[in-house]
């Protein structure tokens, strides 16, 4: 059963063709880097994903990691971020994903995604393969997942560990369905997935993948009946060896929150009483009913309701599917995965139900452990998109063996008939405001609303006559939903430009100012005044830059912007205007100048004011930018009374008439260690937050390494479960070359033996 797999990557190459052909384009950089000297827009307004952090944190730090492992070093610290960030720690750069290598290629970023969307793809089509689904269901599974809403809406971090839930679920199944043998399939599935989860960078992806995986662990425990003690105990081996394998990167993780670093919103209770407004369920089953996304943002009535609607969004459905999923609940025979459809529907009512911020649920919602900080109603969709086509595809399966009767096919119409008037209502409430304005809105919400209908009355027509004509019936309804996820997918492609051309100058500098950074010849830092070199991207670049966008952000950091740099501001962010930034630094140049920023970027023709004009000197000047030097700036490392030669930002040759403390203006932070002439010396705080070492009088070379707490015994553990891994690949390949080559073997018996004992062949 091939083919489902060709139609899952026919889907994903069409969805992203505009893309792959060059018509749009795909590098951030172009929108988020502020390089671009010209733009030529998209065919459609608006924006081609909601989260501009696809550029500035997946992009930029990825890129940035990926560059330290290219060169032989860890991606543990960002030496160009502030004055110095954890960078693996920090999680969303996903600098310890085994896929990161991916972001070095050309059209890195591009390939990145797509590799992804693969992955999950393929996934979920396997995961109903091993649950015995026909090949209808598999490719409708596989497709939808490949192209689930939350990875084209939010492109970013969020994106990435999706791929890896349908691989999870095939690790859980195949260990449930192997436990009364002595094969341990399912163990490596289940390691790698929990891997690749954890390194994937963004820590609300993993922990709501573990909970619905944790649901669907149950089930299957309950069904294990005289093998429950052995299926927990392979289980947990697959899962230990996952963590195992990523225990670097947890120990950098945890090392980080150890400093208790700035998280913004997402400390104390965080979002835990926040939800979407009713309004967005217009849009949550038509999903470009108010437009592309950004499309039509206007302030209507001192509100802008829909810059709040798409700033909130994390993915949609669709019409079919909701028909689909009910027929799955309402309509399969019941002794078939009775349970998980129960499971499914239940996780689809909470998702709903703390996404919109429920009175009763969510307080109770909010009792689990680690759900208060958690942006729920943004990151929920990759989970709730699993359980709406597990329902969906179940039903599928049901219409290919004639299991559905035509009144639950029919109960399953009037449900979603009766949603989607209900959606449709508050759709028509808020398109009403925005029609006198932007009476363009109005296309997008007539074609939505009458394509739901029309994907509704050709699938409910298709089910009807499924049990006559079965091959046409199932037919109609893969081309429905993979022609509406392949085309809604692909949509906002169309929002993306079509050309652009950098400030190649601006790069160029970039490029020398990179290069004199790695000999130490000039290890000055930049400070950009406007959205030009945006903030990140000069880690892209291999340039220190004070602009930083990350979460977390190090205490020490944001408590020298709010206290010298840029008193009053909430965040180590400076994102004001360009004459308010440079008014500040007139007023605390000093700050600037402690931090080590040597050069100023202004937008090109920015008038500098009186006040300002002696403290910089021109540089040069670009398409986009006047680049000024900052008079005074300190040097990175400096010493009273020595002189010190920078080789690199970690190593320095250092001579002093009398002993002294060389300060390195690079974040004082736990993990730091320095050595002085060969010997390990305390790295100590100068001037509050930068590092200092003391230096003897006379010749010294000084050196400088960040190792988080436990980095070596994590590195070894890491070590050793690779070791297990390729073991138990290798058992588990030359097993099943064994059971080929054995002319007594005439079939793969034993997993179904298996499953007959733990009721699983048949999902009874």
């Amino acid at each position: 059963m091939t083919w489902p797999y060709w139609l899952v990557l026919l889907a994903v190459l069409a969805a992203n063709a505009r893309y792959l052909t060059g018509y749009s384009v795909s590098d951030p950089r172009a929108l988020r880097s502020g390089l671009a000297s010209s733009l030529v827009k998209g065919r459609l307004p608006g924006s081609y994903t909601i989260d501009p952090n696809d550029g500035t944190t997946s992009q930029a730090l990825g890129k940035a990691a990926w560059n330290q492992l290219l060169h032989g070093h860890l991606p543990l610290w960002n030496a160009f971020e502030g004055f110095g960030a954890p960078l693996a720690g920090g999680m969303q750069s996903a600098a310890l994903f085994p896929l990161i290598f991916l972001q070095g290629l050309p059209a890195g970023f591009l390939l990145f995604h797509v590799v992804l969307q693969l992955i999950g793809g393929f996934g979920a089509a396997r995961l109903m393969q091993v649950m015995e689904l026909r090949a209808p269901a598999c490719a409708i599974a596989g497709v939808l997942f490949a192209l689930t809403g939350s990875v084209v809406w939010l492109a970013n971090a969020p994106a990435v560990p999706v791929a890896f839930l349908p691989m999870l679920l095939i690790g859980l199944e195949r260990t449930a369905r192997n436990v009364s043998t002595a094969r341990w399939r399912g163990v490596a599935t289940t390691a790698v997935a929990v891997w690749c989860l954890i390194t994937a960078g963004f820590p609300e992806g993993l922990y709501l993948s573990a909970l619905f995986a944790g649901l669907w662990f149950l089930w299957r425990l309950l069904r294990c009946e005289g093998f429950r003690i052995r299926f927990v105990a392979r289980l947990a081996v697959g899962v230990g060896l996952g963590v195992l394998l990523a225990a670097p990167l947890l120990a950098a993780f945890l090392s980080y929150l150890h400093t208790h670093p700035y998280v913004g919103g997402h400390s104390g209770d965080g979002f835990s009483t926040q939800g979407r407004p009713e309004f967005s369920w217009g849009a949550m089953f038509a999903p470009y009913a108010f437009g592309p996304i950004f499309g039509f943002s206007r302030v209507v009535g001192g509100t802008n309701y829909l810059a709040g609607f798409w700033g909130g969004g994390g993915g949609y459905f669709s019409a079919a599917l909701l028909f689909l999923a009910f027929v799955g609940l309402l309509g399969y025979p019941s002794r078939r995965y009775r349970a998980l459809r129960l499971i499914c529907a239940g996780w689809s009512l909470l998702c709903a139900a703390k996404t919109f911020a429920w009175p009763v649920v969510t307080p109770l919602v909010n009792h689990v452990p680690g759900m208060k900080p958690l942006v729920f109603y943004r990151y929920c969709f990759p989970t709730w998109a699993m359980a709406m086509i597990v329902l969906a595809v179940l039903a599928v399966d049901g219409l290919d063996r004639r299991e559905i009767r035509w009144w639950q096919t029919v109960a399953a119409g009037i449900a979603t008939v009766a949603t989607m008037a209900a959606c449709l209502r508050q759709a028509r409430e808020l398109v009403g405001r925005y029609a006198g304005q932007t009476p363009q809105i109005l296309t997008y919400y007539h074609a939505s609303y009458i394509w739901a209908l029309v994907s509704i009355i050709l699938l409910f027509g298709a089910a009807l006559i499924a049990r006559r004509f079965r091959r046409f019936a199932l037919a109609v309804m893969v081309l429905v939903l993979v022609g509406e996820a392949t085309v809604m997918f692909a949509l906002p492609s169309a929002s993306a430009p079509r050309r652009w051309t950098q400030d190649t100058a601006l790069v160029d500098w970039l490029h020398d100012l990179s290069d004199k950074g790695k000999d130490g010849s000039d290890l000055g830092r930049v400070y950009s005044l406007s959205t030009i070199l945006q903030a990140n991207y000069a880690s892209y670049y291999g340039v220190g830059s004070i602009n930083v966008n990350d979460n977390p952000e190090p205490q020490g950091w944001v408590d020298f912007v709010r206290e010298r740099a840029y008193p009053g501001i909430t965040n180590g962010r400076i994102t004001k205007a360009p004459q308010a930034r440079l008014t500040a630094l007139v007023a605390n140049v000093d700050a600037y100048r402690q931090a080590g920023v040597e050069y100023i970027l202004a937008p090109r023709g920015l008038a500098i004011t009186s006040a300002a004009a002696p403290l910089l000197t021109a540089v040069t000047s670009t398409a986009i930018s006047d680049i000024y030097r900052l008079n005074g700036a300190s040097d990175y490392a400096t010493a009273p009374g020595c002189t010190v030669t920078p080789h690199s930002r970690t190593s320095f040759d250092v001579d002093c008439a009398a002993a002294a403390t060389l300060t390195r203006r690079e974040q004082i932070f736990p993990g730091w260690r320095a050595s002085v002439g060969g010997e390990d010396v305390p790295v100590v705080a100068a001037d509050t937050y930068f590092q200092g070492v003391p230096v003897p009088a006379g010749h010294s070379v000084v050196t400088f390494t960040y190792r988080p707490r436990w980095l070596l015994p994590t590195l070894v553990l890491a070590a050793a479960g690779l070791v297990a891994l390729v073991v138990l690949l290798a058992a588990a390949l030359g097993l099943r070359s064994r059971r080929r080559e054995d002319p007594r073997h005439t079939g793969d018996a034993g997993p179904r033996a298996g499953a007959s004992v733990v009721g699983v062949s048949s999902g009874r």
